[in-house]
């Protein structure tokens, strides 16, 4: 995301009531696929970087959720929603999350 903003912003806008986040498991997104390793990818080259550039993010979602139920998305397909977390159920990191 550099190239959209060659230096840091002087005023950087409020990320307010947007949420951003990768699933660990469970089915496709369009063409993202959820896995440790992407949530991994997301966190440090998408996160991380809107950090560094004094954007606040709203990490969604802190800890999976097991006992959350299958919901159905906007085009009617089942979409399981409880691996979105940053931290599995135990509180355990899934991932590193320095930036």
């Amino acid at each position: 995301m550099s190239f959209l903003f060659p230096r840091p912003l002087e005023h950087p806008p409020c990320a307010d009531r947007r949420r951003a986040g990768w699933p660990t498991a469970g089915g496709k997104y369009g063409e993202a696929v959820p896995s440790v390793d992407n949530a991994q990818t997301f966190w440090k080259e998408g996160i991380c970087f809107l950090r560094t550039w004094g954007i606040d993010i709203f990490a969604f979602e802190a800890f999976d959720e097991p006992n959350k139920p299958v919901s159905k998305g906007e085009n009617g397909e089942s979409k399981d929603e409880r691996h979105w977390g940053m931290y599995s159920a135990t509180r355990e990191p899934k991932y590193d999350l320095s930036c």
